[in-house]
C-alpha cells in the first residue's frame, strides 16, 4: 500500500531519495477518446469541460503530478496543436523584415532591468494556486517551456530565415541567443520564487528542439560558444 502523498512521493525522488514507489507525471493524454474510455464519460460531457475530465482522468491512472493537460484545438484534432498553430514556414516574413525585428528588441540587459517581478509574480502564483486547486492531490508543476533559454526561435521567423540568419549573420543570431537567456533568466525568477513558498515542486521540466535525428540543425559549436552560457545564465535563479 502507498505511504506517501504524491507530493511526499516527488520530492522524495527530487530530493534523490527512495519514495514508496515510482512516481508517475502525467499530462500528455491529447487524444478525447481516451479521457473518455478512462472517465466513463461522454465526448459531449469531455468538450464542455474538458480541464476537469483530463485531470479526473490522471487521477484515476494514479499520477502524482502533471506538467500539463493537452486540450485538442478543436473536435476534429487529436493533438494539442494543428495545422495552424505547428511551427511552419513564413514565406510572407523577408529577411530583411526578421533583421529588422531583431534589431528593433530590447537587449538582454533591458529585459532583465525592467522586468516588473512582483507583478508577473503574482499573475504566476495565482495561476499555480488556481489550477493545484482543480488538481487535488495530484502536483500541479507545469513545464516552463520558456524557461533557460531560447534557441528555437525558426517559430517566430520561419526555418529558413532563422537558419540563415545563424548562418550569415552573427551579430543578430547572438543577440536571439541573449535574449532568450534574459527571458528564461526572468521565468527562473518566478519559478524559484515559487519552489520557495512551497507551490512548486523541486523540478522543473524545461527544453528546446533544435535537434533531428540526425543530430543538432545549428552547430555545436555555436552552440556551446553562444547558447551555453546564455542556458547557465536562464538556469541561475
Amino acid at each position: 500500500m502507498p505511504t506517501m502523498s504524491p507530493r511526499e512521493r516527488l520530492e522524495t525522488l527530487f530530493a534523490r531519495s527512495e519514495p514508496d514507489r515510482t512516481p508517475i507525471l502525467g499530462g500528455w493524454i491529447a487524444c478525447p477518446d481516451h479521457i473518455c474510455a478512462l472517465t466513463g464519460a461522454s465526448l459531449a460531457e469531455y468538450w464542455a469541460d474538458p480541464l476537469r475530465l483530463s485531470i479526473r482522468a490522471y487521477q484515476i491512472l494514479g499520477s502524482d503530478g502533471l506538467i500539463d493537460v493537452f486540450i485538442p484545438k478543436h473536435e476534429t484534432d487529436f493533438r494539442c496543436v494543428d495545422a495552424s498553430s505547428y511551427l511552419h514556414a513564413r514565406p510572407e516574413l523577408t529577411l530583411e523584415a526578421a533583421l529588422a525585428q531583431i534589431e528593433a528588441m530590447p537587449d538582454a540587459a533591458e529585459i532583465e532591468a525592467t522586468f516588473d517581478f512582483e507583478t508577473e509574480y503574482a499573475a504566476f502564483r495565482a495561476k499555480l494556486l488556481e489550477r493545484q486547486a482543480l488538481c487535488g492531490e495530484i502536483v500541479w508543476m507545469p513545464a516552463q517551456w520558456s524557461g533557460g533559454a531560447r534557441v528555437t526561435w525558426y517559430g517566430d521567423f520561419g526555418y529558413e530565415n532563422f537558419f540563415l540568419i545563424v548562418g550569415g549573420y552573427p551579430e543578430h543570431a547572438i543577440k536571439l541567443m541573449s535574449v532568450g537567456g534574459a527571458r528564461g533568466y526572468n521565468v527562473g525568477r518566478l519559478v524559484a520564487q515559487a519552489v520557495q513558498e512551497g507551490i512548486y515542486p523541486h523540478a522543473i521540466l524545461l527544453g528546446e528542439d533544435i535537434c533531428t535525428q540526425r543530430g543538432p540543425m545549428i552547430s555545436p559549436e555555436f552552440m556551446e560558444r553562444y547558447y551555453a552560457p546564455e542556458l547557465a545564465h536562464g538556469l541561475e535563479p
